[in-house]
């Protein structure tokens, strides 16, 4: 099972993660499966720093 998490640091609505999540459903055709073998994690309003400082807007997915 793929899972794919995320750590954000600005708010994300719910409305916001259910597009992501669909989106990133559809891209894990080229491992051939589909969403329903996806699991997906939002952490939003995330501390990120880079380079020894506080992103204002930043993204960590793995």
């Amino acid at each position: 099972m793929p899972f794919i998490d995320s750590k954000i640091t600005v708010p994300v609505t719910a409305e916001k993660k259910e597009s992501i999540k669909a989106k990133l459903g559809q891209a894990v055709a080229v491992l051939d499966k589909t969403e329903t073998y996806l699991m997906v994690g939002f952490e939003d309003c995330y501390d990120l720093y880079l380079g020894g400082r506080k992103l204002d807007k930043g993204a960590y997915v793995s």
